[in-house]
């Protein structure tokens, strides 16, 4: 039985990708894969509303539907496609999300189902995810992830810190591109869409300055392409480029090789949104707080503070056991690339329509 796939794309930004995805279906025979991105001008009238009825008439015969997200939240969570899903899921057919992977982000993806909530299968599977992990039994590649890190980590933690820091003393925060997935508690104070990066980043910083500890800001690897976020307007914080090509347009910013490592080694804490970098975190078991929504969310994986006044309230609680219950939700989601049509195939026959 060949996997009848529709990839579907309205989305610039995960164009190339996801035609990749699509040539890597024609190596295999178990998979028929069709791909309608509404950047393209034949289908640029194309939307969900209209796929549905195809769907229904057979003029698209499918056994699902999959689509980048991000978090399994960001598009998944728009009102059209919360009743496409649901469409969907009353006739039989499937969606599916994909993603980055956690350890090894950007050289893997992660696949789950949107299922009939359309919030993932987490819920689903936490009750029965194992509270230990063993290392040793994950796929080598994550092995070789985790070591090299620890190796790495190790040799900081033996190192100064830099750039005049003390140890126990400073504390990391981690923006992202934006602030899309902010619980609402937080996203009041942010009024401003287009600067609402380098709002929360400058609202953190006052945060910790008052704690009586140094804030310091580390950018991503697409800083270049944050337009929510202004290294120029940070108050009060050095910041850290991920690049050291990106001091080209961020000239106040600075750069150390191994700069993640480096800064964790020595950081009292850390503050995320829901930014990926937590995975590094994780691995160096490291206290986190985190104001986004991600899978993560009312989990206790994290520290979620509730509003801005109790936002340093906890500083220091790390729950293991459910950091590893975390840790091999993911090693159970996610592959190296090459192997995501496998992954497709697994998640598709373990969730039913639900």
């Amino acid at each position: 039985m060949k996997l009848r796939t529709l990839l579907w794309n309205t989305r610039e930004l995960y164009e190339i990708k996801m035609r990749q995805i699509l040539l890597d279906s024609r190596k295999r025979a178990d998979i028929k894969a069709h791909m309608i991105s509404t950047l393209d001008s034949f289908w640029e009238d194309m939307d969900l509303d209209i796929l549905f009825k195809k769907i229904l008439k057979k003029e698209i015969d499918i056994d699902l539907v999959v689509q980048r997200d991000e978090h399994g939240l960001l598009w998944g969570g728009e009102k059209n496609w919360k009743s496409f899903v649901n469409k969907c899921n009353s006739v039989g057919i499937k969606t599916l999300m994909y993603d980055f992977g956690y350890f090894g982000h950007y050289e893997t993806y992660m696949i789950d189902t949107y299922g009939s909530t359309n919030k993932g299968s987490i819920a689903i599977d936490w009750p029965n995810v194992p509270e230990k992990i063993e290392w040793t039994s994950t796929p080598e590649y994550i092995q070789k992830y985790r070591n090299d890190f620890l190796k790495k980590l190790e040799i900081q933690k033996n190192s100064k810190p830099i750039n005049d820091l003390k140890s126990g003393e400073y504390v990391v925060i981690w923006p992202q591109y934006s602030m899309d997935l902010i619980r609402p508690e937080f996203k009041q104070e942010l009024n401003n869409k287009k600067t609402e990066v380098t709002d929360w980043v400058n609202k953190m910083c006052d945060k910790v300055i008052k704690s009586g500890l140094v804030p310091v800001v580390k950018g991503g690897v697409a800083l270049d392409d944050w337009f929510k976020f202004s290294v120029q307007k940070v108050k009060n914080a050095v910041v850290f480029a991920h690049k050291e090509s990106q001091l080209k347009k961020n000239p106040t910013a600075k750069f150390e090789k191994d700069i993640n490592i480096k800064l964790i080694a020595h950081a009292k804490y850390h503050i995320i949104n829901c930014s990926s970098v937590s995975n590094e975190l994780v691995l160096a078991n490291a206290p986190v707080i985190a104001t986004g929504r991600s899978w993560f969310t009312g989990l206790e994986v994290f520290i979620e503070p509730k509003s801005w006044n109790s936002i340093l309230d906890d500083t220091a609680t790390v729950n293991e056991k459910n950091r590893n219950k975390w840790c091999n939700w993911w090693i159970s989601k996610q592959v190296k690339k090459e192997d995501m049509w496998d992954k497709t195939k697994e998640i598709y026959m373990r969730y039913p329509i639900y």
